[in-house]
């Protein structure tokens, strides 16, 4: 696993939010200014998904935490609109 090739993609997952492969594989070679292959890039990200760093849902690649910060947001605003009804 080339150390180079999985920040570049995460990289990209971060910065394109929810990217396909092809995204991906797209920015992993305007960065890195080199060719990989999509073997290798299956491999990789089959990898991170793995590990739990990515996850993929409907071809697409996302970063896990953002779907549990929008709910942690989403309850959290829940909260306190009941205890600023509760205070007024």
């Amino acid at each position: 696993m080339n150390s180079q090739w999985i920040t570049e993609s995460l990289k990209a997952i971060a910065t394109l939010e929810n990217a396909r492969w092809k995204n991906i594989m797209d920015y992993v070679i305007a960065k890195t200014e080199r060719k990989i292959s999509n073997t290798t890039l299956s491999r990789d990200l089959r990898k991170l998904m793995k590990m739990g760093f990515i996850e993929k849902e409907n071809d697409e690649y996302k970063n896990p935490r953002s779907n549990y910060e929008v709910h942690i947001a989403k309850r959290l605003s829940l909260i306190f609109n009941i205890l600023y009804s509760i205070l007024i």
